[in-house]
């Protein structure tokens, strides 16, 4: 069975070149690797093309996310068997190797995952997954075990292959045929998180087996990209984890939702929950055919809305301006004036002259058309097609200046509450 790697990359400059280098190293390496970059801002781009001149990169204008590059990188990729891969991954010399023997050794297997090691190359990180219903947290198997690294009938119980709910997208083995049967990741879940859980449930749905192979390891150095415990990382990780409850839950939507009111009550930090109350609106306004708004048990959208005001409640505080009504349409976004005008148009001929004056326009158009089909056209075609991504480069900038503003008014809430907390202890204190 060939192999394709498909690694990828945002402002990576301080993994990827390790990442790269243990692909190298492969006993039996990938029989094609592909680097998908998602629009890196530092040296990303150029150190892999030092450090990986047999890798096939590709660069995207812009981050796109992990499910949209890394379906971009499977719809190029050649192999039977599609090797997702994190540029914060450091795979042991025989993981491909394992990986091809998982495969070929289980038939109904469409989806195999890692042993993950702490940066410390002894401590688990992950031995297969499970969610903790209802809430739908992940946990993982083995986490904070030490490694016995001796895979066998008499080993531990996360040195032993077994099927898990699923298993983590950092070093993911999928099966062509079942990738493309599934339609993919679900490009919903954006920018990151729960899209490797979500295609696990959706391959189990579909009678695949999912694995965790022992003998697949490598090093994790986790949450390089967003970090962990900020706003941002817990406003990924809840949008993505509230999404699959809707996609996943069903009949157990009710019992979510009550758990989630219940754990709103816990003493969680702010940037979580500033997190979560992103994530509520983020799932209000997304509505696609991927997640239905409406249950037979519980309004959807209502009950997310209500969720977030408790989050601002437990502060005392009301919530910022919301989204729209859920039974509303959401407003389409207003002209662009810049769009409007991008598009070069060639100008029409008019005459005033009495009779005569449709024969002279016709003349001026015969005689540009002849005169300028050759030349000016192109030009024209060419400057169009320009003015067309600026005005699309524009609109990316407004679109994160806008992200930019309401972490700002975020992080001018936190501050603002923090101060009236110091206020109220030095009161106390006099």
């Amino acid at each position: 069975m060939s192999l394709s790697a498909i690694v990828l990359t945002w402002n990576g400059r301080a993994h990827v070149q390790r990442c790269l280098a243990s692909i190298a190293a492969q006993a039996a390496p990938p029989d094609e690797t592909l680097v998908v970059d998602n629009g890196s801002l530092d040296e990303t781009t150029a150190l892999v093309r030092v450090a990986a001149p047999w890798a096939r990169l590709v660069v995207l204008g812009r981050n796109v996310g992990f499910a949209p590059g890394m379906n971009l990188g499977a719809r190029l990729a050649r192999g039977d068997i599609l090797l997702f891969l994190n540029q914060d991954v450091e795979l042991r010399p025989d993981a491909c190797a394992a990986l091809r023997a998982a495969f070929a050794a289980r038939p109904e297997a469409g989806v195999v995952g890692a042993k993950l090691l702490e940066p410390d190359g002894l401590t688990i990180q992950h031995a297969g997954g499970w969610l903790r219903r209802p809430l739908f947290l992940a946990d993982h198997y083995g986490r904070g075990a030490r490694d016995a690294g001796s895979p066998g009938p008499t080993a531990a119980q996360h040195d032993v292959a077994r099927e898990v709910e699923y298993v983590n997208g950092a070093v993911l083995g999928v099966r062509r045929q079942v990738f493309e049967q599934l339609g993919g990741f679900d490009e919903g879940f954006a920018p990151a998180y729960f899209e490797e859980t979500d295609l696990c449930f959706r391959a189990r749905a579909l009678g695949y087996g999912v694995w965790y192979e022992p003998r697949v390891v490598a090093v994790h150095y986790s949450a390089a990209t967003l970090g962990q415990a900020t706003r941002g990382y817990y406003a990924c990780y809840h949008r993505g984890r509230v999404r699959f409850a809707l996609k996943q839950a069903e009949s157990a939507l009710p019992h979510f939702f009550s758990a989630e009111r219940v754990r709103l009550r816990e003493p969680l930090s702010a940037a979580e929950r500033a997190g979560l109350a992103e994530a509520y609106v983020v799932n209000i306004l997304r509505r696609d055919t991927g997640v239905a708004m409406s249950h037979n048990e519980v309004d959807v959208a209502a009950e997310l809305a209500a969720l977030r005001e408790q989050v601002y409640a437990a502060r005392g505080e009301q919530p910022p301006p919301g989204p729209p009504a859920a039974d509303a349409a959401a407003p389409g976004p207003p002209p662009d004036p810049l769009a409007e005008r991008a598009h070069l148009r060639e100008h029409a001929f008019r005459s005033r002259l009495p009779l005569v004056g449709g024969l002279v326009a016709g003349f001026r158009r015969l005689w540009n058309d002849v005169s300028t089909t050759w030349y000016v056209r192109p030009l024209v075609a060419q400057q169009s097609a320009f003015n067309a991504a600026v005005v699309e480069r524009l609109a990316e900038l407004d679109e994160r200046l806008a992200e930019t503003d309401r972490d700002l008014a975020l992080v001018l809430r936190e501050v603002a509450a923090l101060r009236e907390a110091v206020a109220r202890v030095e009161r106390r204190c006099e």
